[in-house]
């Protein structure tokens, strides 16, 4: 009699190793389809982080040329704070400036172009570029307040951020740089 007690109270307990693999694999296809969303999504918030520094950095060298006839060439020269980062000679996708024209930021080489003629929308651009898919991504703000996605894709890569994220199209190509305006 002791002996059946415990079989029925044994048999009453626990979940069996089918169940249990039920709900792995269950886990494990939502996990398969949450996590390429989740990695856009935090993609989305940094470049908009990024945007928005621009843009206000962008606001303040207009307000820079307005005063001085001309864009500045150093970030100490604007008044805006700018990302926490240290001052570096070589930003990502070989972008040129003049010391202390560039930034590395937590995520992404903030540059002021030191390219082209000063007085034209290139001279004095703010960039922001990051690494994606073995490219460069980020925008650029042009004089006046034009904004624009900016992709420098890998030998073989068809398609950088701008076309991933914002599904831009249409781009301007100077110099193996893609431009997509917002």
């Amino acid at each position: 009699m002791k002996e059946e007690k415990r079989n029925k109270f044994v048999s009453k307990k626990g979940f069996t190793l089918i169940e249990l693999l039920v709900v792995v694999l269950i886990i494990g296809i939502l996990a398969a389809i949450a996590l390429p969303q989740y990695r856009k999504s935090v993609e989305k918030a940094r470049m908009a982080e990024a945007q928005a520094i621009v843009s206000s950095i962008g606001k303040a060298q207009d307000s820079y040329r307005m005063a001085q006839g001309k864009p500045a060439n150093k970030f100490a020269q604007l008044s805006v704070s700018v990302p926490n980062g240290v001052s570096t000679s070589t930003p990502l996708g070989g972008l040129s400036h003049v010391s202390g024209g560039a930034i590395r930021g937590e995520h992404f080489d903030y540059v002021i172009s030191s390219a082209g003629d000063q007085s034209a929308n290139w001279g004095g651009a703010i960039m922001a570029v990051r690494e994606y898919n073995n490219g460069v991504c980020g925008f650029k703000y042009l004089k006046g307040g034009q904004l624009w996605c900016i992709q420098q894709n890998a030998s073989g890569a068809e398609n950088g951020c701008c076309v991933k994220i914002y599904n831009l199209t249409g781009p301007l190509t100077d110099g193996g740089w893609k431009s997509y305006k917002f």
